[in-house]
This record gives structure tokens, C-alpha cells and sequence, in this order.
């Protein structure tokens, strides 16, 4: 086999192991490891309610179709309003896309660190991979909303451990 044909086989098992791993994703929620020296919380939490727009973004993708909806919705999101429902929901997630790592726009903090609740999950059908038009654009605007979302989301989760002390 000529190093051309190994290399056009060996892109064709990344194009696919990538597509498999966005649908993945969609399950995937990283959590905080909690460490030996964190003692541990009697609180029971709260069943979490995803809002209309987390359930879409945690959703698997799998077609054009899947793409063009979502961006449908996100072109309509409010983060802002989306972040309070959120929390009124108990819903306490940062959002991560994939690129060729994995990326939590708007935190560049160490996820070990995260407050208190707080986890991450990650945005199903993004990946390092072009993928179609759509996928891109999807892309685009998830990792924006993204960034909004968990900027708002960790500044009020901040504002209420504050509030939390006094």
C-alpha cells in the first residue's frame, strides 16, 4: 500500500472515530474529582433541569438536519435568561466544546478548581474536525453562547457564595 493510500485510510478512521466521538459526547458530563482533603457534604442536591437550550446542545447530532436545527435555536438563545433558569433549576454546568482538546470558553481556570457544584458538559457534535458547513457554523456558535453562558453562569455562582459568608 502506498504511503498515500495508508494516509487517505488513516484520515478516513479519524473522520469516523470523530464523528463517534461527538455522539458520544452528548452523554459525557465531566465532573470535579472530589479530592481526599475536601470533607464531604451532607447536602443533598438537587435534581437538575436542563433548560430547552442545554438539552439541545447536549443532544447528539448526527445530520445537516441536526445542525441546521441547532443553530436555529442558538441564533434565538438567551444566555442571560438561560443562565437564571439555570439556576432556578439547580442546573449548575459549565459548557465545553471540542476542539482538538477539550475547551470551557469563558473559564481558563484549572476544572479542579471549579466552585463548589459546579461541573462541565460537554457541547455534543463540536469536534477539531471541519466537518460540513453547518458543523461549522454550529461550531461557532456554540463555543460564543458558550462563553457567554459560562461567564454569566460563574459570576452568579460566585455572587452567591459571597452572599453565602455574610
Amino acid at each position: 500500500m502506498s504511503a498515500l493510500a495508508r494516509l487517505a485510510a488513516l484520515s478516513c478512521a479519524m473522520g469516523a472515530f470523530c464523528v463517534a466521538l461527538a455522539c458520544s459526547s452528548a452523554e459525557r458530563d465531566t465532573t470535579k474529582a472530589p479530592s481526599d482533603s475536601e470533607p464531604e457534604r451532607a447536602e443533598t442536591p438537587r435534581a437538575r433541569q436542563p433548560t430547552p437550550t442545554m438539552e439541545m446542545l447536549l443532544r447528539g447530532k448526527l445530520s445537516d438536519d441536526d445542525f441546521k436545527a441547532a443553530i436555529a435555536m442558538l441564533s434565538q438563545a438567551d444566555p442571560e435568561a438561560d443562565v437564571e433558569r439555570a439556576l432556578e433549576g439547580g442546573d449548575r454546568r459549565l459548557l465545553a466544546v471540542e476542539d482538538f482538546t477539550l475547551i470551557t470558553p469563558g473559564y481558563a481556570g484549572d476544572r479542579r478548581q471549579l466552585p463548589d457544584g459546579v461541573s462541565i458538559a460537554t457541547v455534543a457534535g463540536t469536534s477539531g474536525d471541519a466537518g460540513s458547513k453547518h458543523q461549522q457554523r454550529f461550531q461557532y456558535l456554540a463555543t460564543r453562547y458558550a462563553k457567554e453562558y459560562n461567564t454569566l453562569l460563574l459570576e452568579r455562582v460566585m455572587e452567591e457564595a459571597t452572599e453565602g459568608r455574610r
